[in-house]
Parts: structure tokens; C-alpha cells; sequence
């Protein structure tokens, strides 16, 4: 499944723009048991998204925002999906960097949930199943923000814009459509072969899209040197459209001699 469109409540920094929008997607990859339902390790590919901080800093951030292997369930009559995974990322401004995680660490996201705060979001079941419409929500109680390196004042200022409950909702909009399937192999057509040496017949066939069948070379009368070979004749014809990778039979013969003036 992919999600097209993520909004959250952090503390009290973000508007309720989406975070990302298509064509950004954070596509979900994962097991999930046909009989139970159950799925196992999920990965979901959240894209970087920017925003601003305002006091006491003033500042635009970039997030990365990360959710470890990720656990849950799906129930096809109801539409009812459940992911969690541990939740964490890093925010980097002009330099600096902030790891940011949850609290609880494991987030629930469902089909029942919601976002919260002053703009909640609630979930949806995906009734028609994981490639159709769809959302889910979930909340944490608090989020925290450490410093990657020296800078402990910076993250502290963040910490307290982004302090406090938050949640988030993925959606995913509509059918999502499959990826296209792989194109066609090319037909073999064969090639006119007739006066080709051997190597060069078969070159030409390769090329085409075909294979080499059998090989027919004229008997040899003992005590008679052989002139060199070429293609006589091929089977099936020159011109004719077969299935990719179709053996072409060749029949050699004796090269023809140049009249003499």
C-alpha cells in the first residue's frame, strides 16, 4: 500500500498543512498472513518534509522521520487495519541536529484512531481493501528532541515547541493504481539468413529475438576437401513471426564459387 498524504499535531508548531502530498508517497511494504491477517516486518518509506520554527528560535527545519520495523493487523470484512512500530527521526537545521522520538516509543496507528489536537483527523477503514481508500491515526502522550553533537541549546528550544501530546494520520486516497507489468518480450522474426556463414547466421539470429536449432551440414565424401559453408536455407523462413527465443534450424551447403572470366 502507499500512503499519498500525512498531516500531525506536534506541540504547538505545526499548522495543519500536510507534511507531504503526492507526488510525495510514503509507500508500506510488509508480510501479512492470508488467513490471519497478521503482518510482520512492515517498512514504511516516510519522504523528508520542511517546516518553520518559530520562538524562541526561528528557524526552518528539515525532518526525517523514521518508523522502525513495523507489526499489526488487517481484517478484510471490516477493513480494520492496526500498524505500530517505534518511532524516531532527526531534525537538522543550518548544522545542527536534533534526534526526536515519542513517547510511548511504539506508536498505534488504526483505522480507529485519531490525530488529536486542535485539528483531529480520524481514521478510515479501507474497505475495499489495502489498495483502496484509506486512513489511520494514532497519538503520544509527549516527544522529546536530544542533541547529535555539542549543541544542547538549540534542541532544548526545540523540545519545547514540540513538548507535550501530538499525533499523526496517513491516508492513502483512492485505488491506488498497480505497477505497470513488465512490457512484452520482443517477437522473433527471423531474418534472412540464406548465404550467411555459420557465425554470422547466428549472430543475426540472436539479434532477432531467436535461437539457434539444429545445424545441418552436408555429408563430407571421404578423401574430398570441404569448401567453406554457408546458409542455404532456414526453418521456419525468412520473414516469419514466432515467439521470443524460438529455435531457427539452419541447412549449410557448400559456399558458391565466383565464375571465372
Amino acid at each position: 500500500m502507499t500512503f499519498t498524504e500525512d498531516r500531525a499535531n506536534v506541540g504547538v508548531q505545526l499548522s495543519d498543512a500536510a507534511l507531504f502530498a503526492a507526488p510525495d508517497t510514503a509507500p508500506l511494504s510488509a508480510q501479512i498472513d492470508s488467513g490471519s491477517g497478521a503482518i510482520t516486518a512492515g517498512l514504511l518509506k516516510v519522504p523528508q518534509f520542511a517546516t518553520h520554527i518559530t520562538e524562541p528560535i526561528n528557524a526552518d527545519v528539515t525532518v526525517d522521520f523514521k518508523i522502525g520495523t513495523i507489526t499489526g493487523s488487517f481484517t478484510q470484512a471490516t477493513g480494520a487495519l492496526s500498524l505500530q512500530g517505534e518511532a524516531g527521526g532527526t531534525l537538522a537545521s543550518e548544522g545542527r541536529e536534533c534526534s526526536v522520538s515519542t513517547e510511548p516509543a511504539v506508536l498505534t496507528l488504526t483505522t480507529a484512531g485519531n490525530s488529536g489536537g486542535a485539528n483531529p483527523r480520524s481514521g478510515a477503514p479501507f474497505i475495499a481493501g489495502l489498495t483502496g481508500a484509506g486512513a489511520i491515526a494514532g497519538q503520544w502522550t509527549d516527544m522529546h528532541a536530544a542533541p547529535v553533537g555539542g549543541d544542547t541549546t538549540f534542541c532544548e528550544d526545540v523540545e519545547g515547541r514540540i513538548g507535550g501530546p501530538g499525533g499523526i494520520w496517513l491516508v492513502q486516497k483512492g485505488v491506488v493504481s498497480p505497477p505497470p507489468p513488465p512490457p512484452p518480450p520482443a517477437a522473433c522474426i527471423v531474418p534472412k539468413l540464406a548465404g550467411k556463414t555459420l557465425a554470422r547466421a547466428k549472430s543475426a539470429i540472436k539479434a532477432a529475438h531467436c535461437s539457434v536449432g539444429k545445424v545441418h551440414k552436408p555429408k563430407r565424401r571421404s578423401g574430398e576437401k570441404q569448401g567453406p559453408l554457408v546458409v542455404k536455407s532456414s526453418n521456419p523462413h525468412a520473414g516469419k513471426t514466432l515467439k521470443a527465443g524460438s529455435k531457427v534450424d539452419l541447412r549449410l551447403g557448400p559456399k558458391p564459387r565466383k565464375a571465372h572470366r
